[in-house]
């Protein structure tokens, strides 16, 4: 009787070793470690950039065949897929387990939009015209691709633009310190 139980006893030890090593992943964990991860991005980002408030949207889709991957013993390492500088518009992640018993990779796609004061012209800006405070103000803006854009105003003043702006344009990369053009412009 005696070996009975202790066999008994190793067959539940070791059936539910066998269902906690074939754990699988889900869709949901996955999504949640891409969202960490790009939250700690545009985090990162806006304090070295000093946005102040800002506000991400992000869309996660993760492929169905996720539900297949076994559970990951460690971290799941995410890293970017699309070498953009801005996490703004279609992005992707490769969400990746390496704990040396489940070894896999799988992409993750994300639409990414940011809102956040940026600066733009009060009014149509020619070309050679010097910024000054009346030109340009804070408006709040959703981006959905990476564009360029100046978030404090001061760093604006006493430039010259390069290139024709109109009212409501954000694109501040028609600003120079002095005045540089090409031929035609």
């Amino acid at each position: 009787m005696g070996k009975w139980i202790i066999g008994l006893l190793l067959g539940t030890i070791s059936l539910s070793a066998f269902a906690t090593s074939h754990a699988k992943m889900t869709r949901l964990d996955i999504e949640q470690a891409v969202r960490r991860a790009l939250d700690l991005e545009i985090e990162q980002l806006a304090e070295r950039h000093r946005w102040g408030k800002h506000d991400a949207k992000l869309v996660i889709l993760v492929p169905e065949s996720a539900k297949h991957l076994d559970q990951c013993l460690a971290p799941l390492i995410i890293s970017s897929r699309d070498h953009q500088t801005l996490p703004v518009g279609n992005l992707k992640r490769s969400v990746s387990c390496e704990d040396g018993v489940n070894d896999w990779r799988i992409n993750a796609s994300i639409k990414a939009t940011l809102s956040l004061p940026v600066a733009v012209a009060t009014t149509t800006l020619n070309r050679h015209t010097t910024v000054d405070a009346k030109s340009v103000r804070l408006e709040t803006r959703t981006l959905s691709r990476a564009t360029a854009f100046v978030t404090d105003v001061s760093t604006l003043r006493g430039k010259q633009v390069t290139r024709r702006m109109r009212a409501g344009r954000s694109s501040m990369p028609s600003l120079s310190a002095i005045p540089v053009g090409r031929k035609g412009q």
